[in-house]
């Protein structure tokens, strides 16, 4: 086991395949050693069916995710030869953070630039409006956090790769699209999925733990094959 870690997440392992069940609707799998996969859905069934069918994939099988045919569209829509991305379809439970309110799909590439990755997180919604306010309290979110980050960084130096990942982010909209930019060392993805506490994951999500950060997409399958 792993010392310190919450009570929710387990470890096991399927085959070749290495998996963290992180609550009931989020699960990392690890096929090899550069490669990471998030799967997530609104439920700990879907989540279960997800896993199963991203499992069947790696063993040499078939999915159903072709027959989830707004799933398959955006994905379509993604360089999913890239080192790192991901596709969602943000469910209402997420649409409750203002961060998240204004979007209805989120998605995720990047390409490998010597030493760094660079990434873009394009959000797409109906409302040019909402979009606006969800990049305005997503910029105060991640300059929260950079301010809350920095102390612990100079008493944590682990923590710096993640500040210096906060720091490159730049969030931008126009009309009914925002993108989120930013770049990072490879291993700073690790560290940025796996921190203690989802610090990451709270600048999309806002500050309560009990909110959209801890509600994965519907569906959302990225992967991050580390190069």
């Amino acid at each position: 086991g792993i010392k310190g870690m919450d009570e929710s997440v387990k470890v096991t392992r399927e085959g070749n395949v290495s998996m963290v069940s992180a609550g009931e609707e989020m699960t990392f799998l690890s096929p090899s050693n550069d490669q990471l996969i998030l799967v997530g859905a609104d439920n700990q069934e879907k989540t279960k069916a997800a896993v199963t069918d991203v499992l069947a994939v790696l063993n040499g099988g078939k999915s159903t995710f072709g027959e989830n045919q707004e799933l398959a569209a955006l994905m379509k829509t993604v360089d999913t030869n890239s080192p790192l991305w991901g596709v969602a379809m943000v469910n209402i439970d997420m649409q409750r953070e203002k961060t998240f309110e204004a979007f209805d799909t989120i998605t995720l590439t990047a390409k490998q630039e010597k030493e760094l990755v660079s990434f873009v997180f394009t959000g797409q919604g109906t409302d040019a409006e909402k979009v606006k306010a969800s990049t305005e309290a997503l910029t105060k979110d991640i300059q929260d956090t950079i301010n809350q980050a920095k102390p612990m960084a100079a008493q944590m130096k682990p923590l710096q790769s993640l500040v210096d990942l906060l720091e490159s982010l730049k969030v931008t909209a126009k009309d009914k699209k925002a993108t989120l930019t930013g770049e990072m060392k490879p291993t700073s993805v690790v560290d940025a999925v796996m921190m203690e506490g989802g610090m990451f994951w709270g600048v999309m999500g806002g500050d309560d733990e009990e909110g959209a950060a801890s509600q994965p997409a519907e569906e959302a399958v990225p992967m991050a094959p580390l190069k």
